[in-house]
């Protein structure tokens, strides 16, 4: 895993090297572990199939493409102090996660290291929880980025990579650099459209032929 590797490798995290989405696993995970209202509260509202603000959230979400339930649920961690965040998100990436790994993609993954290609995940999911991932995968990692002020989390997002990740990728590879990518994401559109190669994760019977470009092949979980 060399800078001067002549192949730069983007693995997505959520549903493509694992069956999660990873914030909210790690959120939920939190709660778990240190009880809070405002929490308890956000999850509740916005990811109970029950509630009216669900089925809000994800109509925001398909014709806005605002993910509403993730802002409001991140904006619930305002106050929450960085350390125990943060070990909060090392335990959860260790003794939770494994659970969901899509072994397929992490093959492909350890291949691809052994090759010695550079791989870097990029996710749109918060950074104290992708950063603990790419360490356990011994990997590069840019990710969405949690907010802190004076070690206390705001419950915002300093910077956010959602649909972003082609602008990560102008600045990662140089000329002569073969590009390929790992992704179920249909916010990485432009950055599927981006690279040489692209291999699609197709989890649970996802549609082939809403993906376009010869660049792609796919894999059905």
């Amino acid at each position: 895993m060399s800078d001067s590797a002549s192949r730069l490798v983007i693995f997505d995290v959520c549903d493509t090297l694992y069956d999660a989405n990873t914030t909210i696993g790690f959120i939920r995970y939190y709660q778990s572990r240190h009880a809070s209202g405002a929490l308890a509260k956000a999850l509740s509202r916005w990811l109970d199939r029950g509630s009216p603000f669900f089925y809000a959230g994800a109509a925001a979400h398909h014709l806005l493409g605002w993910d509403v339930a993730r802002q409001r649920i991140i904006a619930a961690l305002d106050g929450e102090p960085r350390s125990r965040l943060t070990d909060a998100a090392f335990q959860y990436v260790r003794d939770i996660l494994p659970a969901s790994a899509n072994q397929p993609i992490h093959d492909r993954l350890k291949a691809h290291q052994e090759a010695g290609d550079r791989v870097i995940l990029m996710s749109s999911s918060i950074d104290l929880v992708v950063s603990q991932i790419a360490a356990v995968l011994d990997t590069e990692y840019r990710a969405s980025v949690l907010e802190f002020d004076d070690d206390l989390c705001t419950g915002r997002l300093a910077a956010d990579l959602t649909g972003r990740k082609a602008d990560q990728l102008r600045g990662l590879a140089g000329p002569g650099i073969e590009t390929w990518v790992y992704t179920d994401n249909r916010s990485d559109k432009n950055l599927v459209a981006s690279v040489g190669r692209a291999t699609i994760v197709l989890p649970r019977g996802r549609r082939q032929d809403r993906w376009a470009g010869d660049n792609c092949e796919y894999i059905s979980l």
